[in-house]
């Protein structure tokens, strides 16, 4: 009997929580993907100053990159 009271207490626990865990993954991916972008964004700002700080290329390859 108190197999199946805990059971059913899981089980109910488990049910009121779905929701609240599709949120807690939705708000995980959006993290994820705005982590994510500020690498990329990180990543091509420091690609350009190298650039524009190397002295082997002309201005016009650095504006093309």
């Amino acid at each position: 009997m108190v197999v199946a009271k805990s059971l059913l207490f899981l089980h109910l626990y488990l049910k009121a929580q779905k929701p609240w865990m599709k949120k807690l993954m939705k708000v995980e991916k959006s993290k994820k993907d705005y982590h994510t972008a500020c690498k990329a964004v990180k990543t091509a700002v420091t690609q350009e100053n190298n650039a524009k700080n190397s002295s082997d290329q002309s201005a016009d390859q650095v504006v093309c990159v």
